[in-house]
């Protein structure tokens, strides 16, 4: 989509997971999507608004109850600020603050601006802070997952997709995995340990031209349960690294029966 207040094309890719931010419980909503584009130079200025939550569950999170309301917070106070060429990073749900992230040109007249949208809502206690940040730290270092929390999200997806699709997911299936690697003595390397974990190659390329030209893709019968896809992932995810290799990603047919 093209934000029409500040003319910088956005594509959305949204996605939340569960994190800890120190010792407490948090979810973070966030657009994946922005890393492709940040950071950009003039989008310097960091802004947060924090929303005190009113009935906040023992972890410190929004309730189910409550969460309307503040979305329709959000939804306001993104839109004003959008107005004014803020572009709309994520929240945070953590210790019974609900906060959302903005990067934006200038900050100028923002305080005003919550100010005014806040007064339909006198029930809650709020805060904005702001500083600048033109390397975009607090997308990339705060907000944006970490390598396995990533690869959650992405495991997600393609069980979501499965699931919306008929799969019966506690059913075993040729589940598919793909990798890239800098030589092919390490893909060799590679496959001799994940050998031994019982997976299958299916086939192995050469790219032109590419970082990382020695391609594999190797199968496996598996379940697709969410802990079991993570657990199996993350095996490969470190496995790969070990040998200076990129895990591409999985797939499955969809199997019902």
């Amino acid at each position: 989509m093209v934000n029409n207040y500040n003319e910088i094309e956005i594509k959305q890719d949204w996605a939340n997971y569960f994190c800890f931010v120190g010792d407490k419980s948090a979810i973070i909503n966030l657009n994946l999507a922005l890393k492709q584009i940040g950071p950009i130079p003039e989008y310097k200025f960091n802004i947060w608004f924090s929303l005190e939550v009113l009935n906040p569950n023992e972890d410190g999170l929004v309730t189910q109850e409550e969460l309307e309301r503040i979305y329709q917070i959000e939804d306001v106070i993104v839109d004003e600020l959008g107005k004014n060429g803020a572009i709309f990073m994520g929240n945070l749900k953590t210790n019974g603050l609900f906060e959302i992230c903005f990067y934006s040109k200038y900050i100028e007249n923002y305080q005003e601006i919550i100010d005014s949208v806040m007064k339909n809502y006198p029930e809650y206690k709020y805060s904005i802070s702001s500083k600048e940040d033109s390397s975009w730290n607090d997308y990339f270092s705060f907000l944006y997952p970490e390598k396995y929390e990533y690869r959650s999200i992405m495991n997600a997806k393609v069980i979501t997709n499965l699931l919306n699709r008929g799969d019966n997911a506690e059913l075993e299936r040729e589940v598919d995995h793909w990798f890239y690697f800098k030589s092919n003595q390490n893909r060799e390397l590679f496959i001799k340990e994940v050998s031994h974990l019982g997976y299958e190659v299916v086939s192995q390329d050469n790219l032109e031209e590419d970082e990382h030209p020695y391609k594999l893709y190797i199968s496996h019968n598996n379940n697709i349960l969410w802990d079991n896809v993570d657990n199996y992932v993350w095996e490969l995810v470190e496995l790969v690294e070990k040998y200076e290799g990129i895990y591409e990603g999985w797939n499955s047919d969809v199997t019902k029966v």
